[in-house]
């Protein structure tokens, strides 16, 4: 059994994504500027 990742808060709107595996972080759906002005992951 390896490691695992998640995102555990702030991802509101579900805007990104995680590969579970890899680590690997993306935009999993179009950004709506409009709706949210900022968005970036902080660890």
């Amino acid at each position: 059994s390896g490691v695992r990742y998640k995102i555990s808060s702030g991802n509101i709107d579900n805007v990104f994504a995680i590969h579970n595996a890899t680590g690997a972080l993306y935009v999993a759906k179009a950004l709506d500027y409009e709706k949210i002005k900022k968005v970036s992951p902080q660890g």
